[in-house]
C-alpha cells in the first residue's frame, strides 16, 4: 500500500513537471507567434525539399494579396519574379548551414500582377524548413532607382537639386518636349500623383544618396 503511494506521488511530481513544461512551451510559441506577425518585414516559412510555404505572417499577405490558406497552396517560384532554377535552391540550402544568413535581391509579383523589388535575407532554421525576411525596396532609393534608366537617373536627380525644365533641358541637351516625357515616366513609377510630389519625392532620394 505504501509503495502505491509512493508511484502515485512520483507520476503526481512528474505530471506536474511535464505540466510546467508545457506552458513554457507555449509561451515561448505565442512569444514567436506574435513577432512573426508583427515583424515590419514580410515572412515566409517554407519547406526545402519542394519550396512550399508553410507560414505567411499577415503583413505579407495584406499586402501580397493573398489569403494564409492561398498563401500554403504555393511555393516561392509564384512570387518570385527572377528566380533561378529550382535545383539551385534547393541545392543552396543543402549546402548552406543552420542559421547561417545569406541576403539576394529580386523581384516579388503580388497577386494583382504588381512586380516589385526586394531584398531577401533567409536562413535554415533545420534541415526541413527556412525562413525568409522579404523587404519591399520599391519605396526605397535602391528600389526605386535601380529600376530607372540612366537617362530617368539623370532627370531624376536634376529634378531633385530644383532645376527647372529648361534647365534640365539645356543640362541634358534634351528637348523640353524630352525632359517632359521623363517627368511623366518618373511620376509613374513610384505611383505619385503629380510633378509637386516628384520634385519633393526626387530631392528626398537625393537627401538620403548625399547622407549615406
Amino acid at each position: 500500500m505504501e509503495r502505491l503511494k509512493q508511484v502515485l506521488e512520483e507520476s503526481k511530481h512528474l505530471k506536474q513537471a511535464e505540466l510546467s513544461l508545457d506552458d513554457g512551451e507555449i509561451a515561448n510559441a505565442n512569444r514567436y507567434e506574435k513577432l512573426f506577425h508583427i515583424s515590419p518585414d514580410f515572412i515566409f516559412e517554407s519547406r526545402i525539399d519542394d519550396l512550399k510555404f508553410t507560414r505567411v505572417n499577415k503583413r505579407a499577405c495584406d499586402f501580397y494579396g493573398y489569403s494564409q490558406e492561398e498563401f500554403l497552396n504555393m511555393e516561392i517560384f509564384d512570387i518570385e519574379v527572377d528566380a533561378p532554377l529550382r535545383e539551385d535552391i534547393i541545392n543552396l540550402y543543402q549546402n548552406t548551414d543552420v542559421g547561417k544568413i545569406i541576403e539576394v535581391f529580386g523581384h516579388n509579383k503580388k497577386k494583382d500582377g504588381t512586380v516589385f523589388p526586394v531584398h531577401v535575407k533567409f536562413t535554415k532554421i533545420d534541415d526541413e524548413f527556412a525562413l525568409a525576411n522579404v523587404r519591399d525596396l520599391s519605396v526605397s532609393r535602391l528600389g526605386f532607382v535601380a529600376n530607372l534608366s540612366k537617362r530617368e537617373e539623370e532627370v531624376l536627380q536634376l529634378i531633385g537639386s530644383g532645376l527647372t525644365p529648361t534647365e534640365m533641358s539645356n543640362s541634358l541637351n534634351l528637348s523640353i518636349k524630352s525632359v517632359s516625357t521623363y517627368r511623366k515616366r518618373l511620376i509613374n513609377k513610384p505611383k505619385l500623383k503629380n510633378s509637386i510630389q516628384l520634385t519633393q519625392y526626387a530631392a528626398k532620394l537625393i537627401k538620403i544618396e548625399t547622407t549615406e
